[in-house]
């Protein structure tokens, strides 16, 4: 699933996750947290992005089930998308 954002492009694969989901993003988009909430708008999962141009969530840190994945950029801006977990 590719999220679309003004000038970058984040891709996300596979999902849904069975054991790891990779996040890649352009080099011109500059995320710095990724965030796993569950459909009641918990946060489970949390982590600070690298300077690297991509990041992953394994399965084991989430639980099953329909999840929102957000990415908060160097600037504020959030971009939502969701993911599947089995």
């Amino acid at each position: 699933m590719n999220i679309p954002t003004e000038n970058q492009h984040i891709t996300i694969y596979p999902n849904p996750i069975s054991s790891r989901s990779v996040i890649e993003w352009s080099n011109s988009f500059h995320p710095e947290q990724l965030n796993v909430y569950d459909l009641t708008g918990r946060i489970i999962y949390s982590k600070s992005v690298s300077k690297a141009n991509n990041s992953y969530i394994d399965r084991s840190d989430v639980e099953k089930g329909v999840l929102v994945l957000e990415i908060i950029d160097n600037e504020g801006k959030k971009y939502k998308q969701q993911i599947i977990v089995l």
